[in-house]
């Protein structure tokens, strides 16, 4: 099979929690497929979660295949976010020992702030588990109940706070190559970060949802 033709499966679920709607895309992507990810419809509160088969230097490869270039220009070309760290254990384990992570989580701007990835143990299937752990802020509890949020804005350090945004967003800081959505996602986590860092009172309550994703 060569890397043009497309084998890969998709499953796309949608999921209530707390009166808050996400959007599940599932994917397996066979070695040496390319995907056609055209059919995937990225907007708020979308998860793409699964066994991709993707190579890149992005999340661990010292090389980049067709599925790998297919998912960087979808991260590049819309509001998902990958969630990936470093020093995360490997997915997979090769018979030589060595690992590597064809197993990636990616979610809407939305969410990537509030989006954790925990790799578990394998419970069998030759693959280590993803689990996404997404805990928003500022749910409702009851869909008639509305809480007061508030800030103590008197309390803030202006001068620290200024400081600090505009090292953040010090233009050399942004890759102005990507959607714009993504970007404005960064400014508002930055703003977003520092507000909480410096003024003390504010009230809210968390939805936390958990998805696991299967390799293989």
């Amino acid at each position: 099979m060569g890397e043009s033709e497309d084998k890969s499966e998709i499953i796309n679920l949608v999921v209530w929690k707390k009166s808050c709607r996400f959007k599940i895309y599932a994917l397996y992507v066979p070695p040496g497929s390319k995907p056609n990810l055209s059919s995937l419809s990225i907007d708020n509160k979308t998860i793409v979660i699964g066994d991709m088969n993707a190579h890149s230097t992005r999340w661990g490869y010292g090389d980049m295949n067709a599925a790998g270039k297919e998912i960087e220009e979808l991260l590049n070309s819309s509001l998902l976010d990958l969630i990936y760290d470093a020093s995360d254990p490997p997915t997979y384990i090769h018979y030589n020992g060595s690992g590597s992570t064809p197993d990636l989580l990616c979610v809407s701007t939305d969410l990537s702030p509030f989006t954790n990835r925990i790799v578990i143990e394998d419970p069998g299937s030759g693959h280590r588990q993803i689990i996404a752990s997404i805990v928003i802020q500022g749910q409702k509890t009851k869909p008639h109940y509305s809480q007061r949020k508030s800030w103590n804005f008197k309390k803030a350090d202006w001068v620290v706070f200024r400081r600090l945004t505009e090292e953040k967003l010090h233009l050399n800081n942004f890759d102005f190559s990507v959607h714009p959505s993504r970007i404005v996602s960064q400014l508002n986590r930055a703003f977003l970060a520092y507000a909480k860092k410096l003024n003390s009172k504010r009230k809210s309550k968390s939805l936390q949802m958990f998805l696991v994703g299967k390799a293989g």
